[in-house]
């Protein structure tokens, strides 16, 4: 037998043993172990959202910055081919003050 199939042979042994220690409890017990179980469920999920909520905003966020710097690249790309100035604000939508700067 592989390691694999012990872990996971170890793994369900301990599920079974465990549903069968719950099945014990009286109904007080196990409203109990319910409503615990619930709110770590709940929890978890809070937790999961929070996270992919984050992920995907720092995904924008990352996104919005390397284009705002594909944005100045190209206006100083186009400002060293000697584009004028109302050219480039066309061209990459960037404020005269931004082109300026660079």
């Amino acid at each position: 037998m592989t390691i694999y199939h012990q872990n996971y042979r170890k793994k369900i042994f301990k599920e079974v043993f465990e549903l069968s220690e719950i099945a014990k409890y009286d109904r007080n017990n196990r409203d109990i172990y319910e409503e615990s179980l619930k709110a770590k469920r709940d929890w978890k999920n809070s937790l999961d959202t929070s996270f992919f909520k984050g992920l995907e905003a720092g995904k924008l966020q990352g996104i919005e910055v390397g284009i705002e710097k594909n944005k100045l690249e190209m206006a100083k790309n186009a400002k060293a081919m000697g584009l004028n100035i109302s050219d480039i604000i066309k061209l990459t939508g960037l404020s005269k003050e931004q082109i300026e700067r660079l």
